[in-house]
């Protein structure tokens, strides 16, 4: 009886397996004998199929929590394009329910063809997968961008079973990189559109160069991305900028502005001011270089100097003509100053005797720099032609002696072969040719039209220098005669000297305006479109505003210069406690700004000064003591006099960064700055204060330790009580 009940128990909990339910167990005992062995084992196997219906639950519940709640939209689809599953984030993102996304095609009409061919081919077997951006379209009719990777589920056979889509809402990226490029096309028009020449250069090349650089040097945009960034360089100056662009790029610090001679494709030696600034590309340090063409100015400098010179020469030998000065020393001073105004390897005068149809040399022998009368003379009759149209007030000019032909013997006796163009100047004096200028370069084509007005009015003078020597007896006339001409001299270097400063005046009067509207329009677009704008666009314009105010501040300084050297200079008693306090005063600002100490050692006596002068001569050097400082460091100056004979030496000490030995001259020089200082200015302050104390006949210098500061000196003389 029990043999046939415990076989029915165990048939029944076997139906009741077959029919699903996993919770049904024997409950015969667990003996020895068959059916208790085989009563024992089924319930175990039930036990373990319990338990892996719970794990399986659990796996289960949680893919679906994965799948509903993943952030990433999720959709299933069979082979025909039917929507078998899509979890909650693809319904929320796309504003549907589930059942109305398995009706309608929420994808962009502009998008469907490019997905249905996509989709095609994962079916096909043509692609295992694939990742593109599209568009979809919302129930609430707004579009938006979502980035997708579909992938294809085969079975053993390997036929698509299942397609699998996942995407994410890439809207709010896709306006950002809208932004961004219009932000970028509108920066690169700005760039593209700027008259000043734009270069970027990383490691050695150029990677990037507007159009005003290409007009610039002459070379295709794409011909100077194949260059390094020293290639145009004038070759001077090749491998001082190679050393600074790399050394920028290593993070050294290097003084942000510079003038450099460049070279174009057609061999034109241009200058420009450039100010480099290290930026960040593709992740590595690059070099951004934004330039000024300022070759006319150079030039207009230049011809400045160069006609100060040729004044200052024409001067110095009136001088030394109305001083009676020996003419082989007015001669050997002349030759010397020719070689500064104008290429010259050798320089001669040839004087010529009418009456014994010869000619004399003066010859400057090149090996020494001194001048010497040759000993030789050579007939006229040779050079009778030549000698006519000198006599009547024309130059010759050999632009290439080997395209000329054999020259007379009597250029070659005292001339080399190197010699390849020469001028020859008449030396008239009363309607009469007493001589020739003869200047000689190893350059074909060596001089213009400057270089040929100079030499005539040199050649007028020597001619005047010489026939003084010869006629002694007419001393007193020439005298009254060159006294004129010295006055006249004087008023053209006056005339030059204003010419100059109304030069400058009108520069700083035609720069003020557009930098007044530049300033203020980089000011406006940081006010008003600053939010717009990204880090690089907000770096230029300040930048820009920048380099406005500095080239307003240059101005400024050159015109005190001017000021100071030309201005009237009456000196008279001052009291040097009275000046330091103003100018403490006018200072205050920079020296609240810096939290500067400064010292002064009163009383301090009375000097023989002009008032403004003196000021400005103590502005300028407290100025640069506060601001020369490092900005880790709080600025002390010292300020005090002793009196040194008939001399009041005055102290202006700091704690700066000190000057080495090789610029302590250099300094008072103009257009000096010093090239590890990186401050405003264009090296004009030292210049001003040296020439104001001189002006005031008084002298300057320095003294300092690198690293731990300088003391400034300047004497003048002590007032009489």
């Amino acid at each position: 009886m029990e043999r046939h009940f415990a076989v029915d128990r165990l048939i029944e909990v076997m139906g009741l397996v077959a029919s699903g339910d996993l919770s049904v167990r024997t409950n015969l005992p667990h003996d020895e004998t068959d059916f208790g062995r085989l009563a024992s084992s089924l319930d175990k196997m039930l036990d373990s199929f319990a338990s892996r219906q719970e794990e399986l639950r659990e796996f289960y519940e949680a893919c679906e929590l994965i799948f509903q709640f993943n952030p990433l939209g999720i959709g299933i689809y069979d082979p025909q394009g039917h929507q078998i599953r899509v979890n909650r984030t693809m319904s929320n993102l796309l504003g549907y329910t589930e059942e109305e996304l398995a009706q309608i095609d929420p994808t962009h009409p502009d998008e469907r063809e490019e997905g249905a061919r996509l989709f095609r081919e994962l079916v096909e077997g043509k692609r295992e997968s694939y990742t593109r951006e599209k568009r979809y379209i919302r129930k609430d009719g707004t579009i938006i961008w979502a980035e997708l990777t579909a992938a294809v589920i085969r079975d053993e056979r390997g036929n698509a079973r299942y397609i699998v889509i996942m995407f994410q809402d890439i809207t709010e990226r896709k306006q950002i990189e809208q932004a961004l490029r219009e932000s970028e096309e509108r920066f690169r028009r700005t760039v593209e559109n700027t008259p000043d020449p734009i270069i970027v250069a990383q490691g050695t090349k150029i990677v990037y160069a507007n159009q005003a650089a290409s007009e610039l040097l002459g070379y295709t945009v794409e011909e100077l991305l194949s260059m390094n960034f020293w290639d145009f360089v004038h070759p001077d100056m090749q491998e001082q900028v190679r050393e600074r662009g790399l050394a920028r790029q290593r993070g050294e610090p290097i003084p942000p502005r510079h003038e450099v001679k460049v070279v174009t494709k057609t061999g034109e030696e241009r200058w420009a001011d450039y100010t480099a600034t290290v930026i960040e590309l593709s992740g590595q340090p690059a070099v951004i270089a934004i330039a000024h063409d300022i070759t006319d100015l150079k030039r207009m400098q230049e011809a400045l100097v160069r006609y100060s010179k040729r004044l200052e020469l024409l001067r110095s030998i009136d001088r030394s003509i109305l001083e009676s000065k020996p003419i082989d020393e007015i001669v050997g001073m002349t030759f010397a100053r020719i070689r500064e105004l104008m290429p010259s390897k050798r320089v001669s005068v040839m004087l010529t005797n009418w009456d014994k149809m010869e000619v004399e040399f003066w010859v400057e022998d090149p090996t020494v720099g001194e001048t010497f009368k040759s000993a030789m003379r050579f007939s006229l009759k040779g050079l009778l032609d030549v000698l006519a149209t000198l006599q009547q007030g024309e130059p010759i000019y050999i632009q290439d002696v080997r395209a000329w032909g054999e020259l007379p013997s009597i250029f070659s006796a005292v001339w080399d072969a190197s010699i390849r163009s020469v001028l020859s100047l008449p030396m008239r004096a009363n309607g009469t040719l007493i001589g020739i200028l003869v200047i000689g370069s190893e350059q074909p084509k060596a001089y213009d039209q400057e270089h040929l007005e100079a030499a005539f009015e040199i050649a007028h003078q020597l001619a005047i220098a010489f026939l003084q020597a010869k006629l002694k007896e007419e001393v007193r006339i020439y005298t009254e005669h060159l006294e004129e001409m010295v006055t006249e001299r004087t008023r053209e270097l006056e005339r030059a000297n204003a010419g100059m400063e109304h030069f400058v005046a009108t520069l700083a009067h035609d720069f003020r305006a557009p930098l007044m509207t530049i300033h203020g329009f980089a000011q406006a677009l940081l006010e008003d479109y600053g939010d717009r704008l990204d880090k690089t666009g907000k770096d230029f314009l300040q930048r820009i505003t920048r380099s406005c105010e500095r080239l307003s501040q240059m101005i400024t300084e050159l015109r005190t210069y001017l000021r100071i050297r030309e201005g009237e200079v009456i000196l008279q008693p001052i009291a040097l406690d009275t000046v330091v306090r103003f100018v403490l005063e006018q200072l205050s600002a920079l020296i609240e700004e810096r939290d500067a100490q400064v010292q002064v050692h009163y009383p301090l006596p009375k000097v023989m000064a002009q008032e403004a002068a003196l000021v400005q001569v103590l502005q300028n050097l407290i100025a640069n003591a506060v601001k020369f400082v490092p900005l880790d460091r709080t600025p002390q100056v010292q300020v005090w006099a002793e009196k040194r004979g008939e001399w009041i030496r005055v102290w202006v000490e700091d704690n700066g960064v000190g000057i080495p030995p090789e610029d302590r001259e250099r300094i008072f020089e103009p257009f000096e700055r010093l090239q590890r200082m990186e401050y405003s200015g264009m090296g004009l302050g030292l210049t001003i204060v040296r020439t104001a104390v001189e002006r005031m006949n008084g002298r300057i210098g320095v003294e300092s330790e690198m690293g731990q500061g300088s003391r400034f000196w300047f004497e003048l003389k002590a007032a009489k009580e």
